[in-house]
């Protein structure tokens, strides 16, 4: 297990008592930097987030604290993330707690493989936070409030715009004192398409 700050150390894991709360992910990744991009995401919203760097890790960690969700990478060192899944799910507490695969492995065997083993969802990175984060949402206990700015958040990074109730503003091209606006917008869409 790395340095990272955000990963519970293993003699830590054992400490912990079985927690009653049911607002928490765990995200085991042995990436750095998608564990911080996740628990920014989910701590934004409020969410506890429990992040360790390897599959054991993460078995033993989702035995010790109760949540609303599991999120595994596939390539992990100690254990993998299909046996993780397997092993997790084999836990008295979380038989039926979700299980999201969020991995860059794509194919219909591994996909396949992953429901088999027991989980719920599966995800390709690279993703976009807010869009991973509306799909996860379904999984967790948030309010409709918060529920609907994510999906606003997830809307603009879609490119959706504004209901038909909030009034779009379209303007015009004008003349210019050096000639056409769209003329000269033409002869430069024409000069990087060279």
């Amino acid at each position: 297990m790395d340095s990272d700050h955000q990963s519970i150390p293993m003699g830590r894991i054992q400490t912990l008592q079985k927690s009653t709360a049911t607002f928490g992910v765990v995200v085991a990744d042995d990436d750095p930097m998608i564990r911080s991009v996740l628990r920014a995401t989910l701590e934004a919203i409020g969410v506890s987030v429990f992040v360790t760097s390897n599959g054991q890790e993460a078995v033993e960690l989702a035995s010790r604290v109760q949540v609303s969700l599991i999120i595994l990478d596939l390539m992990m060192p100690r254990m993998n993330g299909l046996a993780a899944c397997h092993c997790i799910r084999k836990q008295p507490g979380n038989a039926k707690t979700p299980i999201v695969i969020l991995t860059s492995t794509v194919g219909e065997d591994t996909e396949a493989e992953a429901s088999r083993v027991g989980a719920t969802a599966y995800f390709v990175k690279p993703f976009r936070p807010a869009l991973l984060l509306q799909a996860l949402s379904q999984y967790l206990p948030i309010s409709d409030a918060v529920r609907a700015g994510i999906s606003r958040d997830a809307d603009r990074v879609n490119g959706i715009t504004q209901p038909a109730s909030a009034p779009v503003r379209v303007t015009r091209p004008t003349r210019s004192a050096s000639g056409d606006m769209l003329d000269r917008n033409k002869n430069i869409l024409n000069v990087l398409r060279g």
